[in-house]
């Protein structure tokens, strides 16, 4: 996630474009799921697209950081 992206979205200090980019990640990288039914499917889905969203946004902010004691 951190290649795909935080990186990427480094130079850009908008945390809404982090969540974003990461609600996309998680979308797409949960929604390859097959053989199962339809309500769990939406709803693991919906669970991956919020972990990840909020997962960028911790991860950005961590590198926005500046190191205790400066």
């Amino acid at each position: 996630m951190v290649l795909l992206v935080v990186w990427p979205t480094s130079a850009s200090p908008e945390l809404l474009k982090v969540a974003m980019t990461g609600a996309l990640l998680g979308l797409f990288a949960w929604a390859t799921l097959k053989g199962w039914p339809v309500f769990l499917s939406i709803l693991d889905m919906a669970w991956g697209t919020a972990a990840t969203s909020v997962s960028a946004v911790a991860g950005k902010s961590v590198i926005q950081s500046p190191p205790a004691g400066y």
